[in-house]
């Protein structure tokens, strides 16, 4: 009996130890098997709003690190974001870690529609890492 698998969609969270069951009209075995996330970018602390010029401006800021190169995708409830003069992608070197970057998405002037779930995806060669807010008005 031989088995595989493929998961196209990794995300680091999901490495670790797993156990399977095979069953065959020999009756059943199992098997463990350890799954490594290799060096995926890892996040430094938990997405965090900036409100910049009163207000004016809402900055949600990732800081995310990794030894290799690193780009960054935001999605808005689950779709890409439309990046405009109003909402832009901004990325920093994180004075705090050599290893490190800041991704910003900036929304100037918010509005209602604004008002979603936001998610980043940090992806270099060996894997991606994620990390979602709601941002909400009051």
């Amino acid at each position: 009996m031989r088995g595989g698998g493929e998961e196209n969609d990794f995300d680091k969270p999901m490495a670790g130890e797993y156990k399977v069951k095979f069953f065959s009209a020999d009756g059943e075995n199992h098997a463990t098997f350890n799954v490594v996330a290799g060096n995926a970018p890892d996040f430094h602390d938990k997405p965090h709003i900036v409100q910049r010029d009163g207000g004016n401006i809402i900055v949600i800021k990732v800081r995310a690190k990794s030894h290799l190169e690193m780009k960054a995708e935001w999605f808005k409830d689950d779709k890409p974001v439309k990046f405009n003069d109003r909402v832009k992608s901004v990325i920093k070197k994180d004075d705090k870690d050599k290893d490190g970057f800041q991704f910003l998405l900036e929304i100037t002037g918010p509005q209602k529609e604004d008002e979603a779930k936001y998610k980043c995806v940090v992806k270099n060669s060996e894997g991606q890492n994620q990390q979602s807010l709601n941002l909400c008005f009051e």
